[in-house]
């Protein structure tokens, strides 16, 4: 039987390991043709309770199996902070917009592992700019005690002020990696003067 590009990347993905195991496509079960549907669920649900966690992406949209309770079982279940509690709280927020989610996610930012919490700081930076974001973001750029992450917080408060349309893009990173560097300046006072100025709209650039 032909499958089509996505159920196989869906496979492929499944049976990686390592870092072959990061970038899972997104719409694949919007883009597997109708007869693979029942097999390409069956898959997902058994690498999520196998283990898998980049697979919860998918489970709000199975319809097979209730992907949403076993997500909630899941968390309930998890150390918080974690990385798997920052997945499991994301896929949740993302189809339900519950507030209680977002706020999991957030109480991330005090992980002790680096990545975690930049991990938490790209999912703000996927939601629309509000105030309340744009605060977290300052309160990382002023507090963190890493330089990396306190670069990518730096990169949500210019998100937020519209200095960045794309948080993501290394062009735009580039293009704006003086007042990135004034952001996250070496001392709390010089970055808390930056952050106002940036606030006020009269951060310029080196």
């Amino acid at each position: 039987m032909h499958h089509s590009k996505a159920y196989n990347q869906l496979l492929a993905h499944v049976n990686a390991t390592g870092r072959e195991k990061d970038g899972y496509y997104p719409n694949i079960l919007e883009e597997i043709y109708d007869y693979e549907r029942d097999s390409a669920e069956d898959i997902i649900w058994k690498a999520f309770h196998d283990g898998d966690i980049e697979v919860v992406m998918y489970l709000p949209k199975l319809k097979k199996y209730n992907g949403v309770s076993a997500l909630k079982k899941a968390l309930s279940h998890c150390n918080i902070p974690s990385y798997r509690s920052i997945r499991l709280a994301e896929a949740l927020y993302s189809c339900s917009k519950h507030k209680k989610y977002l706020d999991i996610i957030i109480s991330n930012l005090r992980s002790n592992s680096q990545s975690d919490r930049v991990a938490v700081l790209h999912i703000l930076m996927k939601l629309d700019p509000n105030e309340r974001i744009f605060e977290i973001f300052e309160q990382v750029c002023l507090n963190d005690v890493s330089d990396s992450v306190r670069l990518t917080a730096a990169t949500g408060l210019l998100y937020c002020k519209g200095y960045v349309k794309n948080p993501f893009s290394i062009q735009e990173f580039q293009q704006t990696l003086s007042l990135h560097r004034l952001l996250a300046k070496d001392t709390f006072e010089e970055r808390q003067k930056n952050i106002n100025a940036l606030r006020d709209g009269k951060l310029e650039r080196c």
